[in-house]
């Protein structure tokens, strides 16, 4: 082994771990009696997840794209980067809304409602279950790199591996930062010596394939004349190194234990300049070095680390996986278990997420442990069948994601993401590369389209018999708001000589000359936590249409009082719409309902207005 890449790579991680352990509260820290995960402490967590996938990633790319793999595995790298800035900004409008935690279940929940909410949490749930499944396996098959066991055995183990954690958890131990954080910095050094060594091994030969890859698939999947064929093998060069990146969600999905949004921004950041450098670095130079990857997909990076250091640096890389990959399986089953918990109390299913003595959800930590098993028996403990089962749920997560933040965008604007926002064009590209993804791999992949399929589906009727079952906070919501009839019958009450004004105010609007003869409404989203206070008698909250929003409702409460009213004359009052025009091309739908409403209504006056203090400026505190 060289001593001078070794010393460098050492060198370069203690200095980056000393940086990183200067920063005030990076690893976990108490403010008001509150213990609060720092930003490091969230993102080491989800960086042994999505580290894991180091080890067997690179290996199924080039399974189905062989070369092609080098390329892609630096583009998905930045596409998971980009959808992580996403993910931030759902992060902020769920806690401007009083949600923290649930990640994709909480935030299609909130836009869409309970039964789209059951088909988000069956995505993760099948990311989760092969998560776990995935990193048994390939633990085991890197340490079968030195033993060569039978399969019966490998099956024992990756059994036993699962059952471990689940007792492990059913104890209640599950994840504690400093002992993730020793984990990463031994992972950290282990790494960057393993990249340190491959680009001090590198030679012509290999750079060759590194510039041939993305040359070739430039010109094949880039520049082709068929934009219908571009994005066929685009959506195949994603789909098939997206695993790469599994976990990602998993910040999102602890947002209840760190203080603000913020810091999850900062933990997508952290990811960003680790995994998503050392991932495509390491998978590219393994795939450089090794004469025949196909030969090799299950113990690739283990051979590699052989052939670059020695059997010693073998060995540790074979330790690393193992430990990790069980790592985690810890952590997908941790996941999944906040995940139906979550969903159980939202629910008023207590009796799915009981707890034992030691504060574990036991019942959800057993039947999870079961699912995992099942899997790994059916499978034989076949690491490409699972792998070819394992994207369908991570790629169905990162639609239903982008594509709830697009529609949430058109139908309600930007009042909620006012300190971090991401462009909608951005999103709606991400949106598109993801379902063109997702779509190859629902038609290619039929053992995992079967899986989501069956799990989904599970979800969606297990969890509407639930909420038949229970009341749930949704109708305690609504039985707090008004109705549209409720107006009608105030107006019917006012005095017939006096004009009637009707102002639509947002919550965080300041209320002006509300006076005999003037209704206030406000529209209220059922997914929000609770309806704002009623100010006065003429204030009504009344509850948004969850798919077409405020514009569409606005139009139909109009549409109510002017059937009652046909020979009435009232004067609409609307907030002045302060996005910016870009943002109104994508956003308008509500602008624009409003300006067609003279239309309809032309024996009525509009207005909009804006009055001095009416808002507040962007970054001034509540």
């Amino acid at each position: 082994m060289k001593i001078i890449p070794v010393l460098l790579a050492i060198i370069l991680v203690s200095a980056a771990l000393y940086f990183l352990t200067r920063k005030r509260e990076y690893l976990y820290y108490t403010k008001k009696g509150k213990l609060w995960l720092g930003f490091a402490g969230v993102a080491v967590i989800t960086m042994m997840d999505e580290l894991t996938s180091i080890f067997y990633a690179p290996g199924e790319a080039f399974r189905f794209i062989g070369y092609k793999a080098i390329t892609y595995l630096s583009l998905t790298s930045l596409l998971i980067f980009l959808y992580s800035l996403t993910m931030t900004e759902i992060a902020e409008i769920l806690e401007n809304n009083k949600i923290k935690g649930g990640g994709v279940y909480s935030f299609s929940y909130f836009v869409f409602g309970a039964t789209a909410s059951f088909i988000a949490a069956g995505s993760i749930i099948v990311d989760y279950v092969n998560t776990a499944v995935m990193s048994s396996i390939s633990a085991v098959e890197n340490l079968n790199f030195f033993f060569h066991w039978p399969l019966v055995f490998k099956l024992g183990l990756e059994l036993l591996i699962i059952w471990l954690i689940a007792i492990l958890n059913l104890l209640g131990a599950r994840e504690n930062a400093k002992v993730t954080y020793a984990l990463f910095a031994i992972t950290a050094y282990v790494l960057t010596v393993l990249a340190f060594l491959g680009i001090s091994n590198l030679d012509h030969a290999q750079i060759n394939k590194i510039v041939d890859s993305y040359k070739t698939t430039l010109s094949q999947d880039f520049l082709t004349l068929d934009p219908v064929k571009t994005i066929e093998l685009i959506s195949i060069g994603f789909g098939s190194t997206i695993l790469a990146y599994s976990g990602i969600e998993s910040v999102l999905q602890t947002h209840k234990l760190v203080e603000n949004w913020k810091t999850i921004y900062k933990a997508y950041i952290m990811l960003g300049l680790t995994v998503g450098i050392f991932t495509p670095l390491i998978g590219t130079l393994a795939l450089a070095r090794v004469e025949n990857p196909l030969d090799h997909v299950d113990d690739l990076i283990t051979y590699y680390s052989q052939l670059v250091g020695t059997n010693i640096m073998a060995i540790a890389v074979v330790i690393l996986a193992s430990l990790t990959l069980a790592f985690a399986v810890n952590t997908a089953l941790v996941g999944a278990t906040e995940l139906i918990s979550t969903m159980a109390d939202n629910h008023k299913a207590y009796w799915i997420s009981k707890e034992n003595r030691f504060h574990a959800h036991y019942r959800i930590i057993i039947f999870m442990s079961i699912f995992f098993s099942f899997i790994v028996l059916i499978t034989q403990g076949n690491q490409d069948i699972v792998a070819d089962m394992y994207a369908i749920g991570l790629i169905a997560t990162f639609v239903i994601n982008t594509g709830t933040i697009i529609l949430y965008k058109i139908v309600r604007g930007s009042a909620q993401t006012k300190e971090y926002r991401t462009g909608i064009l951005r999103n709606i590209i991400l949106f598109t590369i993801f379902l063109s993804t997702f779509i190859y791999i629902v038609i290619h992949k039929p053992y995992g389209t079967a899986m989501w399929t069956f799990v989904v589906a599970f979800f969606i009727i297990a969890g509407n018999i639930i909420t038949r079952i229970k009341t749930t906070e949704e109708e305690e919501k609504i039985a707090q708001i008004d109705k549209y009839a409720d107006v009608v019958d105030y107006i019917g009450k006012l005095p017939e000589d006096k004009p009637i004004h009707i102002f639509f105010r947002r919550p965080s609007e300041n209320v002006q000359e509300i006076g005999d003869n003037m209704i206030y409404i406000t529209f209220f989203f059922l997914r929000q936590k609770r309806p704002p206070k009623k100010l006065f008698k003429s204030h009504f909250i009344l509850p948004v249409n969850a798919f077409w929003g405020i514009g569409y409702s606005t139009k139909k409460l109009l549409e109510a009082i002017n059937e009652q009213y046909p020979n009435k004359t009232f004067t609409i009052h609307f907030g002045w719409p302060l996005s910016s025009w870009f943002e109104r091309i994508f956003t308008g739908v509500m602008v624009y309902n409003i300006l067609q409403m003279p239309k309809q209504f032309p024996n009525w006056n509009f207005i909009i207005e804006y009055r001095a203090g009416s808002y507040k400026p962007k970054n001034t505190k509540e």
